[in-house]
């Protein structure tokens, strides 16, 4: 029988196939020229990124390897083992890779979700909060799990796709 793996490895593994998750990102902010690929950065700090910053972005991470960005920590691992959903089980997180991809224009929003539905992106889930919103708070967000493979391996990346300003709009608590 095949060992338990640990969220070690499978941040190792999602470190491995980043690259492979930020040339899809590429390919998807090829069809929406306005969106940006957002990225949340420690704490409330955040930078985005266009579709010309994609190719530096990618040669600065294959430079550093150990650059978190996109990343889930292991920290946060750690604390999702505790979540019902997981149940200590490393295999059923699915955000150890994660991206956010954001647009204003309205159009794009609909190409990238008509994309991500119709090409060969490996989509292996999707919530439509476009459609639906969040119960709890409105929330408006295309969530969709992407899954790519390494080696035999694979490890599923979590995506959103949201509209820039509601998204980064702070309502008054």
């Amino acid at each position: 029988p095949q060992a338990a793996m640990t969220t070690d490895h499978y941040i190792s593994l999602a470190r491995k196939l980043r690259m492979q998750m930020l040339e899809n990102v590429k390919d998807l902010l090829s069809k929406a020229p306005h969106a940006v690929l957002k990225d949340d950065g420690v704490g409330t700090s955040f930078r985005c990124y266009r579709l010309s910053d994609m190719d530096q972005l990618i040669a600065e991470i294959k430079a550093n390897p150990e650059d978190e960005r996109f990343l889930k920590s292991q920290d946060s691992a750690n604390r999702k083992l505790w979540d019902s959903n997981v149940g200590f089980d490393p295999a059923r997180i699915k955000d150890y890779l994660r991206f956010q991809i954001l647009s204003d224009n309205v159009s794009e929003i609909a190409v990238v979700r008509a994309n991500l539905l119709n090409d060969d992106l490996n989509i292996t889930s999707y919530k439509d909060q476009f459609r639906r919103p969040c119960e709890e708070g409105g929330h408006r967000a295309f969530k969709f799990h992407m899954l790519l493979e390494h080696d035999g391996e694979s490890i599923l990346a979590e995506g959103h796709l949201a509209h820039r300003t509601l998204e980064e709009y702070q309502l008054p608590t």
